[in-house]
């Protein structure tokens, strides 16, 4: 009657802990995956990409380019989302806007002057010649 060191289920113990850890790991990535919900902003900015894409002001590949901008970038920047409508209404182009974004987010660009930036009342040329 129960000499010795047993492992628990006889053989089968070891197998029991391996299914028990897989399924600890499948859990812990399915959990990791969920995504929280949209944000109205961007939901906002989208909205306002699909009409000029509707309407033809810019083409496919330019709607692709701008949408992957505006779903990836994260808010560094109090004046990010202003850049960011600016954006979606094609009023920069890509180059610009992460021209101005550099800018806004470099601490020792002054706030009034990231505000103008993001608010389009200087451009980033303008501002560039004038920092030199």
């Amino acid at each position: 009657m129960g000499r010795g060191y047993h492992m628990g289920f006889g053989f089968y113990g070891s197998y029991f802990f391996i299914i028990i850890i897989l399924l600890i790991l499948v859990l812990v990535l399915i959990s990791n995956k969920k995504t929280s919900a949209p944000n109205p902003f961007s939901l906002k900015l989208l909205n306002i990409l699909k009409e000029k894409y509707a309407i033809g002001t810019i083409s496919a590949d330019e709607y692709k380019i701008r949408k992957s901008v505006i779903e990836e970038l994260t808010f560094t920047c109090a004046y990010t989302p202003l850049l960011l409508e600016r954006y979606a209404n094609c009023e920069i182009d890509s180059k610009e806007f992460f021209a101005i974004k550099k800018e806004i987010e470099n601490p020792n660009t002054p706030p009034v002057v990231c505000e103008k930036l993001a608010k389009g009342e200087i451009s980033i040329n303008e501002y560039q010649s004038n920092k030199i």
